[in-house]
Protein backbone atom coordinates (compact mmCIF):
# COMPACT_ATOMS: atom_id res chain seq x y z
CA UNK A 1 0.00 0.00 0.00
CA UNK A 2 2.75 2.26 0.80
CA UNK A 3 4.86 1.53 -2.27
CA UNK A 4 1.50 2.44 -4.68
CA UNK A 5 1.45 5.73 -2.76
CA UNK A 6 4.75 6.88 -3.16
CA UNK A 7 4.36 5.58 -6.90
CA UNK A 8 1.48 7.54 -7.31
CA UNK A 9 3.39 10.88 -5.84
CA UNK A 10 6.44 10.16 -7.85
CA UNK A 11 3.99 9.83 -10.62
CA UNK A 12 2.06 12.94 -9.72
CA UNK A 13 5.19 14.72 -9.42
CA UNK A 14 6.61 13.88 -12.37
CA UNK A 15 3.40 15.12 -14.57
CA UNK A 16 3.84 18.69 -12.38
CA UNK A 17 7.43 19.16 -13.93
CA UNK A 18 6.42 18.11 -17.12
CA UNK A 19 3.98 20.98 -16.75
CA UNK A 20 6.40 23.07 -15.45
CA UNK A 21 8.69 22.94 -18.19
CA UNK A 22 5.44 22.60 -21.19
CA UNK A 23 4.49 26.43 -19.67
CA UNK A 24 8.37 27.89 -18.98
CA UNK A 25 8.98 27.10 -22.63
CA UNK A 26 6.36 29.44 -24.00
CA UNK A 27 8.36 32.23 -22.13
CA UNK A 28 11.95 31.14 -23.67
CA UNK A 29 10.02 31.35 -26.96
CA UNK A 30 9.00 34.57 -26.25
CA UNK A 31 12.31 36.24 -24.95
CA UNK A 32 14.41 33.99 -27.90
CA UNK A 33 11.77 35.71 -30.13
CA UNK A 34 12.82 38.98 -29.30
CA UNK A 35 16.48 38.60 -30.05
CA UNK A 36 16.48 35.74 -32.42
CA UNK A 37 15.11 34.77 -35.90
CA UNK A 38 11.48 32.15 -35.87
CA UNK A 39 14.31 29.67 -37.34
CA UNK A 40 17.12 30.25 -35.11
CA UNK A 41 15.15 29.68 -31.68
CA UNK A 42 13.39 26.46 -33.07
CA UNK A 43 17.04 25.44 -34.23
CA UNK A 44 18.46 25.87 -30.74
CA UNK A 45 15.26 24.66 -29.62
CA UNK A 46 15.27 20.95 -31.14
CA UNK A 47 18.73 20.82 -30.85
CA UNK A 48 18.32 20.74 -27.10
CA UNK A 49 15.65 18.02 -27.65
CA UNK A 50 17.42 16.20 -29.63
CA UNK A 51 20.60 15.68 -27.02
CA UNK A 52 18.08 14.77 -24.75
CA UNK A 53 16.86 11.96 -26.65
CA UNK A 54 20.32 10.95 -27.24
CA UNK A 55 21.17 11.28 -24.05
CA UNK A 56 18.30 9.10 -23.06
CA UNK A 57 18.85 6.36 -26.07
CA UNK A 58 21.46 4.29 -23.65
CA UNK A 59 18.99 4.02 -20.79
CA UNK A 60 16.63 2.99 -23.00
CA UNK A 61 18.08 -0.04 -23.94
CA UNK A 62 19.52 -1.10 -20.68
CA UNK A 63 16.01 -0.99 -19.92
CA UNK A 64 15.23 -3.07 -23.02
CA UNK A 65 12.83 -0.44 -24.07
CA UNK A 66 14.83 0.66 -27.11
CA UNK A 67 13.38 -0.69 -30.38
CA UNK A 68 15.62 -1.91 -33.21
CA UNK A 69 13.86 -2.16 -36.43
CA UNK A 70 13.89 -5.78 -37.73
CA UNK A 71 13.00 -5.89 -41.35
CA UNK A 72 14.33 -3.04 -43.82
CA UNK A 73 10.62 -3.36 -44.56
CA UNK A 74 10.39 -1.84 -40.99
CA UNK A 75 13.15 0.35 -41.12
CA UNK A 76 11.81 2.20 -44.39
CA UNK A 77 8.53 2.67 -42.46
CA UNK A 78 9.77 4.10 -39.35
CA UNK A 79 12.21 6.25 -41.66
CA UNK A 80 9.06 7.13 -43.75
CA UNK A 81 6.82 7.73 -40.71
CA UNK A 82 10.02 9.84 -39.15
CA UNK A 83 10.18 12.07 -41.86
CA UNK A 84 6.61 12.67 -42.22
CA UNK A 85 6.23 13.47 -38.61
CA UNK A 86 9.58 15.68 -39.09
CA UNK A 87 7.86 17.83 -41.55
CA UNK A 88 4.71 18.16 -39.52
CA UNK A 89 6.55 19.30 -36.62
CA UNK A 90 8.35 21.97 -38.55
CA UNK A 91 5.96 23.50 -39.83
CA UNK A 92 3.76 23.57 -36.98
CA UNK A 93 7.10 24.48 -34.66
CA UNK A 94 7.63 27.54 -36.98
CA UNK A 95 4.18 28.84 -37.60
CA UNK A 96 3.72 28.77 -33.04
CA UNK A 97 6.63 30.40 -33.10
CA UNK A 98 6.36 32.84 -35.86
CA UNK A 99 2.76 33.47 -33.97
CA UNK A 100 3.92 34.17 -30.18
CA UNK A 101 6.11 37.48 -31.29
CA UNK A 102 2.57 38.91 -31.71
CA UNK A 103 0.29 37.15 -28.97
CA UNK A 104 1.11 36.73 -24.84
CA UNK A 105 2.67 33.61 -23.69
CA UNK A 106 -0.69 32.67 -22.08
CA UNK A 107 -2.79 33.05 -25.05
CA UNK A 108 -0.35 31.10 -26.97
CA UNK A 109 -0.19 28.17 -24.80
CA UNK A 110 -3.89 28.37 -24.10
CA UNK A 111 -4.12 28.19 -28.09
CA UNK A 112 -1.83 25.36 -28.28
CA UNK A 113 -3.12 23.45 -25.86
CA UNK A 114 -6.44 23.41 -27.24
CA UNK A 115 -5.09 20.71 -30.00
CA UNK A 116 -6.39 18.40 -27.04
CA UNK A 117 -9.75 18.95 -28.22
CA UNK A 118 -9.03 17.68 -31.50
CA UNK A 119 -9.21 14.14 -29.84
CA UNK A 120 -13.26 14.09 -29.85
CA UNK A 121 -13.41 15.52 -32.94
CA UNK A 122 -11.28 13.62 -34.63
CA UNK A 123 -12.50 10.61 -32.79
CA UNK A 124 -15.56 11.11 -34.91
CA UNK A 125 -13.96 9.95 -38.44
CA UNK A 126 -12.93 6.44 -36.39
CA UNK A 127 -16.11 5.84 -35.20
CA UNK A 128 -15.40 6.70 -31.62
CA UNK A 129 -17.65 8.06 -29.71
CA UNK A 130 -17.36 10.44 -27.20
CA UNK A 131 -18.65 11.23 -23.92
CA UNK A 132 -20.98 14.24 -22.78
CA UNK A 133 -18.60 15.34 -20.01
CA UNK A 134 -15.81 15.26 -23.59
CA UNK A 135 -17.80 17.77 -25.59
CA UNK A 136 -18.79 19.71 -22.65
CA UNK A 137 -15.16 19.95 -22.58
CA UNK A 138 -14.61 20.48 -26.14
CA UNK A 139 -17.65 23.44 -25.50
CA UNK A 140 -15.84 25.03 -22.62
CA UNK A 141 -12.26 25.33 -24.47
CA UNK A 142 -14.25 26.67 -27.25
CA UNK A 143 -16.11 29.61 -25.79
CA UNK A 144 -12.42 29.83 -23.55
CA UNK A 145 -10.96 30.56 -27.31
CA UNK A 146 -13.91 32.90 -28.28
CA UNK A 147 -13.04 34.67 -25.03
CA UNK A 148 -9.31 35.12 -25.19
CA UNK A 149 -8.68 35.87 -29.35
CA UNK A 150 -12.15 37.58 -30.22
CA UNK A 151 -12.84 39.54 -27.07
CA UNK A 152 -9.53 41.07 -26.92
CA UNK A 153 -8.33 44.55 -27.69
CA UNK A 154 -7.48 43.29 -31.29
CA UNK A 155 -9.82 40.73 -31.90
CA UNK A 156 -8.62 37.70 -33.64
CA UNK A 157 -5.47 38.29 -35.88
CA UNK A 158 -3.15 36.69 -38.39
CA UNK A 159 -0.61 35.39 -34.96
CA UNK A 160 -3.98 33.83 -33.45
CA UNK A 161 -4.60 32.09 -36.59
CA UNK A 162 -1.29 30.68 -36.90
CA UNK A 163 -1.57 29.05 -33.50
CA UNK A 164 -4.37 27.47 -34.20
CA UNK A 165 -3.06 25.76 -37.21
Amino acid sequence: MKRMSMRRLRGNLLLLLTAFIWGVAFVAQKSGSEDLGAFSVIGIRSLIGAAGLLAALPLLDRMGLAHKPATSQERKGLLTGGVLCGFAMFFATNLQQFAIKDVSEGKAAFVTALYIVLVPVLGLFLHRRATLFNWLGVALAAVGLYLLCAMGETGVGVSDLLLLL
